[in-house]
């Protein structure tokens, strides 16, 4: 979808630089207007800029600000930052106050590992081909392009997944948490949703703890707010294009007044 919405973009962009220079060759017989050029290509750059960088989901838990308990009645809560009524997991004898924590991390390192965000994707992005056999008989191939535990994501599925991490806490003890990039650090995390580990991250808990004795196998955490994020995919890339739209309408406007101002002032010489 992504590189659907970029080509377009490029080619609308490409066909207005031409325009504009195939326009003032006309006009002006061969005089190109390079400032008016340079700001078409700055405030495009601005656009891609702002689309790439810009995510809709953490934007919207940063408006939702504080997370509470009672919230977490009628929707996930996971990710956002952790209320005063949040439980803390400070140590292994905090785990009996419901589903949803907010861990202090004492101690906090990648695993190499990436979980993805969605499992919703697990299902969909299955590659079904149909190939026909020296018996004129269709073989049909299926190839999984996703999983929900990899070493080294895709270029094409990077945005899909987060890294895994293992956080330390009191007691030596150590425990597994999914989490976007920014929210990994010491102290006091986001409220982070208490999970059953499953089989592949069993096998990132055995890999990264061979000696099985401070890292806790029987649950881990997710920071992430997997229903938001699935239920709004195609939205946010959506919101992703509009941030990026006026970003470059307010260049636009800016590199008018500007040159309005530069034009009387010339005038006003002359």
């Amino acid at each position: 979808m992504e590189r659907t919405v970029l080509i377009s973009v490029l080619v609308i962009a490409a066909l207005a630089v031409v325009g504009r220079i195939i326009i003032n060759r006309r006009a002006k017989r061969g005089d190109i207007k390079w400032g008016k050029l340079i700001a078409i290509g700055i405030i495009a750059a601005a656009f891609f800029v702002t689309f790439f960088s810009f995510d809709p989901h953490r934007a919207w838990q940063w408006y939702e600000g504080e997370a509470s308990l009672s919230e977490a009645r009628y929707e996930c809560i996971s990710g956002r930052k952790a209320a005063a009524d949040i439980p803390r997991f400070a140590s292994e004898a905090d785990t009996a106050q419901g589903n949803y924590y907010a861990l202090v991390a004492r101690e906090i390192e990648p695993t190499g590992y990436y979980k993805l965000k969605c499992s919703n994707d697990l299902y969909n992005q299955v590659e079904r081909t149909e190939e026909e056999t020296l018996s004129d008989h269709l073989a049909i191939k299926r190839k999984t392009t996703l999983f929900e535990v990899v070493r080294t994501p895709s270029d094409g599925n990077a945005d899909k997944y987060m890294p895994v991490y293992v956080v330390s806490i009191e007691g030596g003890k150590r425990v597994l948490a999914a989490m976007e990039e920014p929210d990994a650090h010491t102290g006091l995390l986001p409220v982070g949703l208490m999970l059953p580990l499953t089989d592949r991250l069993a096998t990132v808990a055995e890999r990264t703890d061979s000696l099985h004795t401070s890292l806790i196998t029987d649950y881990y955490f997710n920071l992430f707010n997997e229903p938001r994020y699935s239920s709004n995919t195609f939205n946010y890339v959506i919101y992703r294009a509009c941030a990026a739209l006026v970003v470059a309408i307010v260049l636009g406007i800016v590199y008018m007044i500007v040159f309005k101002r530069s034009t009387r002032k010339r005038k006003n010489i002359k």
